[in-house]
């Protein structure tokens, strides 16, 4: 592989710090990158003294723009780094045999190379773009996590629809090998997902994550990467408190079981990370400003220095999406019998 800037002189990835590294990664495109820049600045808002934050973006294609944001964001701030990883040999390699959809790219699929990338650490904690953080994430990458793979927060957004849907939860079983009592005992969101690196290594888990992966069921992975971890890990998993992956309160909280839907409560009332998930009711706060939480991650876009740019984007998503309701409604009223 070619050597990468901002490496070791052997060209591998590093502990930047001898003591106290607290590892966290990334992965972004270049549609991602400027709205990553809000889940930094959470992030570098909660670090503590006596710490270090040693930050890495996994990325395939970036600007020289996007770059240059991206690893500005630590210059105020000495007790953290900010290194950006190229995985183009790994998207290449894999492209067209790992599953993709409209809106996840070959991105979301490199958390299962964790193992490759960050061999020379012990745990990594790998955090999605769009969640913000309320807490020093120190506290979670020091979990005591035995040997167990993973940790990570059960997914009761998933774990509520496999209760209500019966189709849903035959397709979970039949991919997944996992039925309602096991969904609803262990199936994790993998947006905020602690790596026991020194486990996956022992254990070969990123082989086996890969095979499991290339392996695409009849009908696909519905949540990619996701289902795999969770299919792979099952019963390899340290359940965190689910405060530390909040979802933002929608109509089907009051549905979920009723300890679950405590459970989610309780979180909401005092988040240590809000992760926006899309589902019904809810999308993403820079998509819908007014969805529950947006005013979080708001309050982080403002500090930004190219927060206008984030606003402009916004503004012309929301009227191309008015703009192409209106040709739709147009071509529909011309389709009618008479009308032409």
């Amino acid at each position: 592989m070619e050597k990468q800037p901002n490496l070791g002189e052997d060209g591998e990835l590093k502990p930047a710090a001898k003591k106290n590294n607290i590892a966290i990664c990334y992965a972004t495109d270049e549609k991602y990158a400027g709205l990553l820049g809000v889940s930094l600045l959470s992030l570098l808002e909660h670090v503590s003294p006596g710490n270090f934050y040693d930050i890495v973006v996994l990325y395939r294609r970036l600007s020289e723009k996007s770059k240059k944001r991206l690893e500005s964001f630590v210059q105020t701030v000495p007790n953290a780094s900010i290194r950006l990883y190229d995985m183009s040999a790994y998207a290449e390699k894999y492209e067209g045999k790992l599953m993709v959809r409209a809106w996840w790219g070959i991105e979301t699929w490199f958390k299962i190379f964790l193992a490759e990338v960050f061999r020379h650490y012990a745990r990594v904690l790998m955090l999605d773009v769009d969640t913000i953080i309320e807490e020093d994430v120190a506290k979670l990458h020091r979990t005591r996590m035995g040997n167990q793979w993973v940790a990570g927060c059960r997914d009761l957004k998933i774990i509520r629809i496999a209760q209500k849907d019966e189709r849903f939860r035959a397709d979970c079983e039949r991919k997944l090998g996992l039925d309602e009592q096991s969904m609803r005992k262990s199936y994790i969101n993998a947006g905020v997902l602690l790596c026991n690196i020194r486990e996956w290594k022992k254990c070969k888990v990123g082989e086996k994550l890969l095979n499991v992966a290339l392996d695409v069921p009849e009908g696909g992975w519905r949540f990619l990467e996701q289902d795999v971890l969770n299919r792979v890990c099952y019963e390899h998993i340290f359940f965190l408190n689910q405060a530390w992956d909040t979802y933002p309160l929608d109509n089907e909280v009051g549905d979920n079981d009723p300890e679950d839907a405590e459970t989610w409560r309780r979180a909401y009332e005092m988040p240590r990370i809000i992760h926006y998930v899309i589902g019904s009711g809810l999308s993403k706060p820079w998509v819908n400003p007014g969805t529950p939480m947006g005013e979080r991650w708001w309050s982080y876009a403002r500090k930004l220095p190219y927060y206008e740019e984030i606003l402009y984007t916004n503004i012309c998503s929301i009227l191309r999406g008015e703009m192409n309701k209106k040709i739709v409604e147009l071509a529909n009223k011309l389709a009618e019998p008479g009308k032409r």
